[in-house]
């Protein structure tokens, strides 16, 4: 979050029709400030001088003669359209949650209205966003978006600065070091659905029955159009990686899929393994140079196995340019792919001018976006996952929390710089994807113990977010 000093705000209260006190945010892991007095009155004077709010808090109203929210006196009834009426009666509730939450004692209740006040004050964008630009009231409007965003961003900064806390000591038990630790959680979904695969032990990771049927008979749940910052708590989790290590074959995969279903590629296509691509591999992973295979296989031998030598022949095939857009595309901004993966000796041709990069953010919605089988390919994606060979980070912390706590798949990662996993569990009813990373550290006890103790405060306090309104 952008931080300026305590000075700005009242000046920006003072200056601008709005009044908010500090910038929309822009990070997950940033530490917000503090709401001062005058930004608590500009939230107030929000509440429109219509009659039914006046009446609903008249003493809390600060009449500063600002244009109010509902039409000026210019503006004709029949002229109104009904998103700007509708957006009135939503930006005034907002404006009552704040205040209620304001004046309420009891910490769990006030974060409860804060989080209505937050609903409310995304509503009330997406009415006044339906307005077209030839409608009277639209030069309104655009000053009314910029208020409201600002003061969106207080509600989520007020939610923000102690949802996370509780990633701390966690962290701390753990024996990690705070400034090298990078942790992002998502929930998925709030569904009662059951786990999306039920293990075999007893064969290894393989599904007991068609995992594809097994996402078909869920898909109607799992469908979800973003994340919601709401839905996310973090430690860092914005913060640039020491190195993404392997978990940067996870965007390398999403790249092949995105470029598969816009070029109607099939995965089962064929490539060359070219020998240019050689290096050394982690112990287990295997590929031929010079043979083909399957496009499919080879993304699966990069995930599951974590290869090298398909992750680098993947880099060719889908070209570094193309990895760039569909990065771009999905709003994985801060996540670059241009270095080839090498072993201890052997760097191959051509690898790059620029290290990867990556957050434990980026890296846990693109997770969770997978295993809402958001994208065309996805299925296949989340079959590598759950067909992970290395189970010493999220595998290993969740084993024996079964079946309160459940592993459903998982990327790791570990290099001289980093050691890392990013993996989906279901913790009582819910689905989280989660991204544990450690810079210049190569300690799976840590990594293991803040998996575990997340799974177990989840279990403690229940799901992230509860049930979401509806608008009627």
């Amino acid at each position: 979050m952008l931080k300026f000093p305590s000075s700005f705000w009242y000046t920006a209260v003072i200056a601008t029709t709005a009044g908010a006190f500090f910038s929309v945010v822009t990070t997950l892991n940033s530490n917000p400030s503090r709401p001062t007095d005058r930004a608590h009155q500009a939230v107030e004077s929000a509440v429109s001088d219509n009659p039914k709010s006046s009446q609903a808090a008249p003493d809390r109203v600060e009449r500063t003669g600002r244009t109010p929210i509902n039409q000026s006196e210019e503006v004709r009834a029949e002229d109104t359209p009904e998103s700007y009426t509708r957006a009135v009666e939503l930006a005034n509730q907002a404006v009552l949650a704040y205040q209620a939450a304001k004046a309420e004692p009891d910490a769990a209740r006030q974060r409860q209205l804060t989080e209505r006040e937050r609903f409310l004050w995304q509503a009330t964008l997406q009415k006044l966003s339906e307005i077209s630009n030839d409608a009277a009231v639209y030069s309104e409007v655009q000053a009314k978006l910029t208020h409201y965003r600002m003061l969106l961003a207080n509600a989520e900064s007020k939610l923000d600065s102690n949802e996370n806390d509780f990633l701390t000591p966690i962290i701390q038990a753990a024996q990690a070091p705070l400034n090298g630790t990078h942790v992002t959680l998502c929930q998925i979904d709030r569904n009662e659905a059951t786990s999306l695969v039920s293990y075999s032990r007893q064969g290894g990771n393989n599904p007991t029955r068609s995992t594809a049927e097994q996402l078909d008979s869920q898909r109607p749940f799992m469908v979800r159009d973003r994340i919601d910052t709401e839905r996310c708590r973090h430690y860092q989790g914005d913060t640039q990686l020491a190195s993404p290590a392997s978990l940067i074959k996870l965007p390398i995969a999403i790249a092949l899929l995105d470029k598969a279903a816009d070029d109607n590629i099939k995965l089962s296509d064929k490539i060359y393994i070219d020998p240019n691509n050689f290096t050394e591999n982690a112990a287990g992973a295997s590929i031929d140079i010079g043979e083909e295979y399957s496009l499919e296989q080879v993304m699966a031998r990069m995930i599951n196995q974590s290869n090298n030598i398909a992750t680098n022949q993947l880099i060719d095939y889908i070209g570094r340019d193309r990895i760039a857009k569909t990065m771009v595309t999905r709003g994985y901004t801060s996540t670059l792919v241009d270095f080839k993966l090498a072993g201890d000796r052997i760097l191959p041709p051509n690898p790059g001018t620029q290290s990867n990069q990556s957050t434990t953010h980026d890296i846990t919605v693109m997770m969770a976006h997978t295993y809402s089988l958001k994208h065309p390919g996805d299925e296949a994606l989340l079959r590598a996952l759950i067909s992970q060979k290395d189970q010493e980070l999220g595998y290993e912390a969740l084993k024996n929390l079964s079946p309160a706590g459940e592993w459903m798949g998982e990327k790791t990662g570990q290099n001289d710089r980093l050691i890392g996993s990013t993996l989906v569990m279901k913790v009582g009813a819910e689905r989280y994807a989660l991204t544990v990373a450690l810079d210049y550290s190569a300690d799976p006890y840590a990594v293991r113990a803040i998996i575990r103790g997340i799974a177990e405060h989840l279990l403690e306090t229940g799901p992230l977010v509860g049930g979401q309104e509806r608008l009627q």
